[in-house]
This record gives structure tokens, C-alpha cells and sequence, in this order.
């Protein structure tokens, strides 16, 4: 069975998704214009971004064994600032009132890529995501998720084990009806979704970027494209600990005074050239991928 992971991707390591992000863009509008017909959201460049994929927003990607091809993903914001549903959707919430504050975080642009959106391996990655969307959410502290819910697809969130519960009444936005929710964040439901798809392995992917590339000397002997080419590398590979060697080689290096400098460039080049080297071997490998239960894919059906 192939394998996906979820990659947590937010601003304090974004420079590092720049390929995956622009493919997510326009992965997003082929799912909601192209297949969806919302229209509104039609762009010449053929990319979904509006004002809400500032900063502060924080992607769970779905990407394949290599890290590198979008199968799916979602935006979760903050409620401590302007989120969509209370800018777009306020008629949405009974009164007008909508759970916002610290530890609640606002779900949209949930999408499966695509040629795969309604192939039974489409549906097993919309599962992935939501098991890794609950084990982020509880990593971050959070308690409560809202969204925008398509009123086709609430009976099937109603039947997982998420405590999901209506906030108002449907309302007909454009050409669908839509309701806003909520779902708690809470142990034994993650326990259960996990069970429910089978998911006993870790599943969040989270890289740490403890040196922003942009930030390195214009003198530094390691360049930016040069530092973005490695990283593409070590993506390819899979290699997440080379990955983190190298962040970690690259904020000693912006920290490195001129009697260290030299020690640490010499371990860089060490490193490129073991990147280049397992990356050839990668290559001519075939990969494994392990073996998983078989899910019940059938709620999301």
C-alpha cells in the first residue's frame, strides 16, 4: 500500500514548501473550480489564494513517500484574528455567534487531488488527513475545530465518532447548501478515527527550520539556491535526518564566528556530498513501502 504522510507546513518553515505550496494552490483550484464550479474563486493563473493564506495560516499537506507530490491538504487559522467563516459566512452561526479564541482553529480548503477525489485511494487519503488533522490540532493545544461543511457530506462527518455538532442552521450559499460546524478535539476521538482507517504509525511530518535560509550571509559560503537545492535533495531521498543536519549546519553556520567557520563549512560539504551520493543510490533502489491493515473507507465514501 502506498504511503502518505501529512506535513505540517506554517511560517516558520514554509521557505522550505515553496514547490509543494504552488502545487497546492493550483491542485485547489482544479478541485473547487474546475470540479466544483465555484466560480467566484476563478483566477487567471489558475492558483486559489485569497486573504486568508497569509502568515498565520498553517497547511497540512498530504505528500508521497518522497515529500513531493500533492495529494491533498487543508488551511487551519486561528480564530484570535479574521477568519473565513466569520468574514463570509456570519449567517451561518446561531445569533451570529461563533466560537472564536485561543485553542479554537478554523478548518476550509479541505481537498483530495483531483484524478484521485473519488478512487477508493482518494478516500483513504481524506481519512489520513483528518487522523492527522485531529494529532496536530491536540499537539498545538487546540480544543475545538469549526468549518464550513457542504451539506452532502455532513451526514457522513455526523457518522464518525468526532462529536461533530451543527453551530446554526443551513443556509443556500450560492448553489449549495452549506452548515457551519464544530468538532471537539479530544483523545478518545482521535483514538477512534485512528482505528477507524487504520493508521497505527505517526503520520504528522513536521520539519523545523531553526535558521530561516534568507537570513544567511550574502558573503556565506553556502548560497541560497544552493542551500534550497540540498534541501530539495534530502526531499527526494526521504532523508528526513539529513534534512535536519543540514538546518541544524546551517544556523551554526550563520552563527559561526571566524574561527569556527571553516570547521563548519567543511562538514557542509561533507553532507552535499553525502546527499548527492545516497540520492544516486535512492535511485537505483526500489522502495519498500510497509504494510498497513486495511481501513474501513467506507464512512467517507
Amino acid at each position: 500500500m502506498e504511503t502518505t504522510m501529512i506535513h505540517a507546513v506554517h511560517k516558520l518553515n514554509r521557505a522550505l514548501y515553496r514547490p509543494q505550496m504552488e502545487k497546492m494552490f493550483e491542485k485547489r483550484h482544479r478541485v473547487f473550480v474546475d470540479h466544483m464550479g465555484w466560480e467566484d474563486l476563478r483566477r487567471a493563473d489558475g492558483r486559489d489564494v485569497d486573504e486568508f493564506d497569509g502568515e498565520d495560516a498553517i497547511y497540512l499537506m498530504a505528500l508521497d513517500d518522497i515529500g513531493r507530490e500533492v495529494q491533498g491538504g487543508l488551511r487551519l487559522l486561528p480564530t484570535d484574528r479574521p477568519i473565513l467563516l466569520d468574514k463570509l459566512f456570519p449567517s451561518l452561526s446561531k445569533e451570529g455567534k461563533l466560537p472564536r479564541g485561543k485553542g479554537i482553529f478554523e478548518i476550509s480548503r479541505f481537498f483530495v487531488d483531483a484524478p484521485i477525489r473519488t478512487t477508493p485511494r482518494g478516500t483513504l487519503i481524506k481519512g489520513e488527513i483528518l487522523v492527522g488533522l485531529l494529532d496536530y490540532a491536540s499537539s498545538m493545544g487546540a480544543k475545538l475545530l469549526t468549518m464550513v461543511c457542504d451539506m452532502t457530506f455532513l451526514p457522513r462527518l455526523l457518522a464518525l465518532p468526532l462529536g461533530v455538532k451543527p453551530l446554526g442552521l443551513p443556509r443556500q450559499i450560492g448553489e449549495e447548501d452549506v452548515v457551519a460546524v464544530s468538532m471537539p478535539v479530544e483523545r478518545n476521538a482521535i483514538h477512534k478515527v485512528r482505528e477507524l482507517f487504520a493508521v497505527k504509525h505517526p503520520i504528522i511530518e513536521e520539519y523545523e527550520m531553526p535558521y530561516p535560509l534568507h537570513h544567511l550571509s550574502q558573503d556565506s559560503p553556502i548560497k541560497q539556491a544552493e542551500a534550497e537545492q540540498l534541501l530539495d535533495l534530502a526531499a527526494q531521498m526521504g532523508e528526513r535526518n539529513v534534512g535536519l543536519v543540514f538546518l541544524d549546519l546551517v544556523k551554526r553556520l550563520g552563527d559561526a564566528d571566524e574561527t569556527s567557520i571553516k570547521a563548519v563549512e567543511a562538514e557542509l560539504d561533507h553532507l552535499t556530498l553525502h546527499v548527492h551520493q545516497m540520492l544516486e543510490k535512492v535511485r537505483t533502489t526500489p522502495v519498500r513501502t510497509p504494510q498497513y491493515e486495511q481501513p474501513n473507507i467506507s464512512v467517507l465514501n
